[in-house]
């Protein structure tokens, strides 16, 4: 599902007018290009019920699986956790362990990992050490739903203003501008963007107004893996 729609464009936050030369066949394009802007930006996803993905991951011999570096995207829930001993042998191996989903949980202030409980064990090879994940490369394959799981209102409103800007260029400006001169050109922002724009307000799209809406959602970028 998209997250926003035209009905949104046109009433979200205040009215505007969709010009009548505007099909729907233009207004769901500009629609995907404004949510594939904002899922790249904020290394996000705010699908309804998240996505699916497989990540294989390496064991880190703690009591923490890390999804960093393989996603970007917090976990919602899990489908099923697999652990094999060597990383050449097919997940389809009978060799294969599939861990019992009553030994590990998400924790509820980090979604970016996956915990074991306490006592529970994994395949060991040499030493049993109950509550860790057995260290090891590309020996976990998690299967989940991903993402943000829902589209949050300052979301959909970011998404609006950059919709309503391609239909109407200069409409961002607009809405954060209070004076402009045209002699040697200069603008006054909107009481407090220029004190606050590019320090304790990181700077993502270049328009302060959608950067303060989307800043909860970014996620922590990486260099290396990212699914």
């Amino acid at each position: 599902m998209s997250y926003i729609t035209r009905k949104d464009i046109e009433g979200l936050g205040d009215q505007f007018s969709i010009p009548p030369a505007y099909q729907s066949s233009d207004i769901s394009t500009i629609i995907s290009e404004v949510e594939e802007y904002i899922n790249d930006i904020t290394k996000n996803n705010f699908t309804d019920g998240g996505v699916d993905k497989v990540l294989e991951v390496d064991g880190t011999g703690t009591e923490s699986l890390f999804l960093f570096p393989y996603t970007t995207l917090p976990i919602l829930s899990i489908t099923s956790i697999k652990e094999r001993t060597d990383p050449t042998v097919s997940w389809s191996s009978s060799s294969v362990s599939t861990i019992d989903s009553d030994t590990y949980y998400i924790p509820e202030g980090d979604k970016h990992r996956i915990d074991i409980s306490i006592g529970a064990d994994t395949i060991r090879t040499i030493i049993t050490t109950p509550g860790t994940w057995t260290k090891g490369q590309a020996n976990y394959r998690i299967e989940g739903k991903f993402g943000h799981g829902s589209c949050p209102h300052p979301i959909k409103l970011a998404c609006v203003y950059l919709a309503r800007d391609k239909i109407r260029p200069g409409y961002i400006k607009s809405i954060m501008v209070m004076q402009e001169k045209w002699s040697d050109y200069q603008y006054i922002a909107m009481p407090g963007w220029e004190r606050r724009y590019g320090k304790e307000i990181p700077i993502y799209t270049g328009w302060a107004i959608i950067d303060v809406l989307i800043r909860p959602y970014v996620m922590r970028k990486i260099d290396l893996g990212v699914v």
